[in-house]
């Protein structure tokens, strides 16, 4: 009986073929992501911290545009709302920590929003230089869908969902967005308020590729006042936003790297208005605290 023995060259051609395999099952990661693993420990919170700030700023936005909600009785609202958060100077470098044995102990490099690095060259004539910015903006923003519940007993329910493919041919990773919260009428409690009044609560999460996530709570008042079909309204509330990530380092420092940094805003006031045609709305605010954020867009509902 003849046996056939695989010789070098098809175990060769197998071995290359579950190796290809392997190459188009792995997931690519994008720009974005690519230039974080670039960093350690020691300098990705520099780079990173403006994401915290403005994308942990953007997803506490735009939630409500009015603070009137009935007692009881159905109503259904879907709106798309956008927000975008002020990206100023300081937001655009960092003080990198040089490798040992420079002279200088730090050196400006550009965080995630920043311009191209530059080279840092040692008296010694060692070099360093961080990854380049990969998002200029003055604006840094995003966009959301929202649907509205409600009522009962004076609360409403709504939900937020994003879903958000690579952008940039590769450049920024998908991102998908969940969240939600509730609100309740204050001013059902007041014999004849003068104008209406409502407390609530949102939450967010946002996932940014394989490595990232962004999570935001806000808590806070709002209040109303409607002539006819404009209404003006506004809001306090305290926030709080983290931003996670966990990746292995590619750079000057290899490693896994497991960071949390918190968003710099912890309070904003809101102040916007609301036009309503029929079913059909438009609204913006500008929104004040640490970070200025614009959010606006346009509904439908009763």
């Amino acid at each position: 009986m003849n046996m056939y023995t695989a010789g070098p060259i098809p175990t060769l051609i197998v071995a290359t073929l579950v190796a290809l395999l392997a190459c188009t099952q792995a997931p690519a990661q994008s720009d974005v992501e690519n230039a974080i693993t670039y960093y350690g420990e020691d300098n990705i919170r520099g780079f990173i911290q403006p994401l915290a700030d403005l994308y942990g700023a953007d997803i506490n936005s735009g939630f409500f545009h009015s603070a009137y909600i009935p007692a009881e009785g159905f109503h259904f609202n879907i709106d798309f709302v956008g927000a975008g958060s002020m990206v100023s100077d300081e937001d655009k470098l960092f003080s990198a920590k040089l490798p040992a044995g420079f002279t200088e102990s730090t050196a400006d490099q550009p965080t995630i929003l920043g311009p191209r690095a530059t080279l840092v060259t040692d008296v010694s004539g060692a070099q360093y230089k961080g990854s380049d910015g990969m998002i200029d903006a003055s604006l840094f923003s995003y966009g959301v869908g929202q649907i509205t519940l409600g009522a009962v007993q004076g609360t409403e329910a709504f939900f937020r969902f994003l879903a958000s493919p690579e952008l940039g041919s590769g450049k920024f990773p998908k991102t998908t967005l969940f969240g939600g919260g509730i609100r309740h009428s204050v001013s059902q409690y007041l014999a004849e308020p003068p104008l209406d009044i409502a407390v609530g609560v949102s939450y967010n999460t946002m996932a940014i590729g394989d490595i990232m996530d962004i999570t935001g709570i806000v808590v806070g008042a709002q209040g109303s006042k409607t002539w006819d079909t404009f209404t003006f309204y506004g809001g306090a509330g305290w926030e709080k936003s983290t931003l996670k990530l966990e990746y292995t380092s590619t750079g000057n420092t290899p490693g896994p790297v497991s960071i949390e940094l918190d968003g710099k805003n912890t309070f904003r006031v809101t102040a916007g208005g609301l036009l309503k045609l029929g079913v059909f709305k438009l609204f913006a605010d500008a929104n004040i605290g640490s970070v200025m954020i614009f959010s606006g867009g346009i509904g439908f509902g009763n």
